[in-house]
C-alpha cells in the first residue's frame, strides 16, 4: 500500500500525458502498481471475518431470547459470565442489535405548551342544522380554557 501523495503523483503524471511505464520509472514503482492505482485510486482490501468472543455462546443467547424476547443485554451478559464468558456489555449489545427484530419506529410528534391566553386552537366542525351555533360552541370551548377571566361574549367580535 502506498501513501496518498504517491497516488496523487500517479494521477498528476497521467494527466500530464505520461505513460504508465514512464510514471513507474519516475516514481520507482512497478507498472502493475501504477495501473492498479490508475484504475482505482482507493482500493480496499478484503477483510477477513474474525471470530467473535460470543461465537461459543450464540446458542445460549438464542435460547434466552426464545424464552424472553425482551431480556436485557445486562441480564444476558450476567448469565453468560456464569458460563465462562469474559467479554463486556458492549459486545453483547452489538450482537443483540443484529439478532433481535427491529422495533417499529414510533410516530414522531411535536409537543408544545403555551401560557393561558397566549394561544387559541380551534377545531372546525360542520353540522347540518346551524353552522354558526356549532362554530360558536367550538370557539367557546377553546377560549374558555385559555381566557378564563373574560367571558366569551366580550372576547368575540363578530
Amino acid at each position: 500500500m502506498i501513501d496518498k501523495r504517491t497516488i496523487f503523483d500517479i494521477h498528476r503524471l497521467a494527466h500530464d500525458g505520461l505513460s504508465g511505464r514512464k510514471i513507474a520509472a519516475a516514481l520507482g514503482l512497478s507498472r502493475q502498481t501504477v495501473q492498479k492505482y490508475l484504475g482505482d485510486p482507493n482500493p480496499q482490501r478484503p477483510r477477513r471475518p474474525r471470530a467473535s468472543m460470543l461465537d461459543p455462546f450464540t446458542d445460549d443467547i438464542a435460547g434466552m431470547l426464545e424464552s424472553d424476547p425482551k431480556v436485557s443485554a445486562m441480564v444476558i451478559r450476567q448469565r453468560l459470565a456464569e458460563r465462562g464468558f469474559d467479554g463486556g456489555i458492549t459486545i453483547v449489545r452489538d450482537y443483540l442489535s443484529g439478532v433481535r427484530p427491529s422495533a417499529k419506529p414510533k410516530a414522531a410528534f411535536i409537543r408544545f405548551e403555551s401560557e393561558p391566553g397566549v394561544q387559541c386552537q380551534i377545531d372546525w366542525e360542520a353540522r347540518q342544522n346551524n353552522l354558526s351555533i356549532s362554530l360558536l360552541n367550538v370557539l367557546r370551548s377553546a377560549l374558555c380554557r385559555t381566557q378564563q377571566a373574560r367571558p366569551l361574549q366580550q372576547s368575540l367580535s363578530f
